[in-house]
């Protein structure tokens, strides 16, 4: 019988990029951009396995996690949440996860492959896969010490980012200003409305880097974004 997964997350491209992912696994995907769709979409018990972000607009994905075992008891759960977090609040966030009966907990950004391989784990009941929990990076590991040996960089800088819209995928290539700048990543300011967990493609001083939104907020003027990415 075909496998069947709920992916719950806000962020458009996410949702487009595992639902593309896992139907190549001949999986049935079904998606939701808030807590509130999911539980309609729960309403017929039907799934075999959920991906969960913590971090939904209406109410908090540890509580979904929770109506979830309350509808569905076997139902595996994974959960996901976005790197940009400090140790102690990462560490809160999985234990809360473990708690609430999640099977495991994936950080943002993760890497597609590695992901779609513990969808397999989990929905072929691997021992192994309900052990333990899984970081697909350490990026938040230090994240005090890489903030002190950022210096100021001033130039201005040309980026693409992919972007979901009318169903399809584009390309937009657009302008920002660098603010500092370090080994691990670097800070710009953008009209572009950047969000955490998006991936870009930067070019600055002849040279190309892939990064990684952390973070983001609108400046005073409300009319520009402000941004921290981080190297890949």
């Amino acid at each position: 019988m075909r496998k069947k997964i709920l992916v719950v997350d806000d962020d458009e491209l996410i949702r487009y990029g595992l639902q593309r992912a896992l139907q190549a696994e001949k999986i049935e995907v079904i998606t939701a951009g808030t807590s509130t769709e999911a539980v309609l979409q729960l309403s017929s018990c039907r799934y075999d396995l959920s991906l969960i972000d913590v971090h939904l607009p209406d109410f908090n994905g540890m509580l979904l996690l929770r109506i979830i075992k309350d509808i569905c008891p076997e139902m595996r759960v994974i959960m996901m949440s976005a790197s940009h977090l400090n140790n102690q609040d990462l560490e809160a966030e999985v234990e809360r996860a473990q708690a609430g009966g999640a099977c495991k907990f994936i950080s943002k950004p993760f890497n597609l492959h590695e992901l779609k391989e513990v969808v397999l784990q989990a929905l072929h009941g691997s021992d192994e896969f309900q052990t333990g929990f899984h970081y697909c990076d350490n990026r938040f590991l230090n994240r005090r010490v890489r903030k002190k040996n950022r210096k100021p960089f001033e130039e201005e800088l040309r980026y693409a980012i992919n972007v979901i819209e009318g169903g399809g995928e584009r390309r937009l290539l657009l302008q920002a200003r660098g603010v500092d700048i370090s080994e691990y990543g670097m800070g710009i300011v953008t009209e572009y409305p950047l969000r955490p967990s998006q991936v870009i493609s930067l070019q600055y001083s002849n040279l190309n880097r892939i990064g990684t939104v952390v973070w983001s907020s609108l400046c005073d003027d409300q009319q520009t974004c402000r941004a921290g990415l981080h190297f890949a």
